[in-house]
C-alpha cells in the first residue's frame, strides 16, 4: 500500500511551471529547473517532499485547493510563507497548517526541503470526530501560525521513520498511529474553531458510541428511554446496564450532557446567540427553566453568564 513516485526536473518545464510556480517568466524558468518532488501514498493519506535549491524561488503549492488540508514541515534550510500581508519565516523543525482555501506562496533564498502531508477533508473530519471534537457546519479552520514539531518527541521519531528507506514496511496500524500523532499535534499547537467534548468523549462500547453520534447529528430530537433502546436494538434494561457500566450515568443523562455541551459551544461563540430560549428549544430542551438548572449544574454558570463572558473576551 505504499507507493513512491518521483517527478524529476527533467519533466516538461511547462508542466512544472503550472504545478509549482508563480511569478515572472524568468523566475519561473529558474525555479522549474530547481524543484524536485517526491510523492508517497500512505493508504488514505498523501505525503509529499519538495526540495528547492535556487535564489529567490517563489512557489505556489496547493494554494487555494478546496478538498484537503496540509501540514508543512521544514526538514532542511529555510523559507518564508506569505499569506496576503502575513509572512512566516520557517526554519528546520517549524511547521504550518494550510486550510483548503488559503491563498499563499513561499519564497526560498538558498535552499529548502519540506515535507507536506495532505489530509483530505472527509478523512480529517472523521479522524477529528473520533478524537472527541465537534466540527462546526462552517468546517474546520486552523490559524495561520508556525509551530515546531520538536515539541513532540513521538511525532519527530515517527516522521523520521517514514522518511527512511524502509518506510515500505509500514503497515496500516503504524500509518494510522502516525496520523493520529500528526492530527493531535495540529489540534494542540494551532488555534482552531473546533469544540472538544469534555464529558461525552468517544468510548469503546459500540452502543454508547452509536447514541453519541446520533445525538450529535440529530441534536434537535427529543429522545426518550424507549427511543434510545430502539436505536440500539436492545431492551430498556440492557441499555441502562450498558450506560451504568461504561459511564456511570443513565442514558438520558448522557444524552442531556452531550446536548448541554453543544449549547455551550454555541453560547461561547461571540455574537452568535442572542435568544437563549430559542437555542434551548433547538436542542430539544422544551422546559427552559429546567434547562437553565441543568446548565448551571453542569458548567457552574448560567447560560446568560456564558454569553456575557464570550462578548467580553
Amino acid at each position: 500500500m505504499f507507493d513512491r513516485n518521483f517527478s524529476e526536473p527533467s519533466m516538461s518545464t511547462h508542466s512544472l511551471n503550472n504545478y509549482y510556480c508563480v511569478g515572472d517568466s524568468d523566475a519561473i524558468n529558474q525555479a522549474a529547473q530547481q524543484v524536485v518532488h517526491e510523492y508517497n501514498s500512505l493508504y488514505k493519506y498523501e505525503l509529499n517532499v519538495f526540495q528547492f535549491s535556487s535564489k529567490d524561488v517563489k512557489v505556489d503549492l496547493f494554494s487555494g485547493r478546496k478538498d484537503f488540508y496540509a501540514l508543512c514541515i521544514i526538514l532542511d534550510g529555510s523559507s518564508t510563507w506569505n499569506f496576503g500581508g502575513k509572512a512566516l519565516d520557517l526554519f528546520v523543525g517549524d511547521s504550518v497548517v494550510l486550510n483548503p482555501n488559503d491563498v499563499f506562496n513561499l519564497s526560498c533564498k538558498k535552499y529548502c526541503r519540506a515535507i507536506i502531508i495532505k489530509f483530505y477533508l472527509d478523512a480529517l473530519s472523521l479522524d477529528i470526530s473520533d478524537l472527541g471534537y465537534y466540527i462546526p457546519k462552517a468546517g474546520i479552520f486552523f490559524d495561520q501560525k508556525k509551530s515546531s514539531v520538536r515539541k513532540s518527541v513521538a511525532l519527530s521519531v515517527a516522521l523520521l521513520e517514514i522518511l527512511t528507506d524502509d518506510c515500505s514496511e509500514l503497515d496500516l496500524k503504524n500509518v494510522s498511529c502516525l496520523y493520529k500523532l500528526l492530527i493531535s499535534f495540529m489540534l494542540k499547537n494551532y488555534s482552531h474553531n473546533l469544540f472538544e467534548f469534555k464529558v461525552s468523549q468517544p468510548v469503546g462500547d459500540r452502543y454508547v458510541e452509536m447514541i453519541r453520534q446520533y445525538v450529535i447529528n440529530n441534536s434537535e430530537d427529543v429522545l426518550s428511554c424507549d427511543d434510545i433502546a430502539l436505536l440500539c436494538g436492545l431492551s430498556r434494561k440492557s441499555v441502562f446496564n450498558i450506560f451504568r457500566k461504561e459511564l456511570g450515568v443513565t442514558p438520558m443523562a448522557y444524552v442531556r450532557n452531550i446536548k448541554l455541551e453543544l449549547v455551550y459551544k454555541d453560547l461561547s461563540e461571540r455574537g452568535k446567540v442572542k435568544n437563549i430560549t430559542e437555542v434551548a428549544i433547538s436542542y430539544g430542551f422544551l422546559n427552559v427553566g429546567r434547562f437553565s438548572g441543568y446548565y448551571r449544574d453542569f458548567f457552574g454558570e448560567l447560560p446568560s453568564e456564558t454569553i456575557r463572558r464570550s462578548l467580553y473576551n
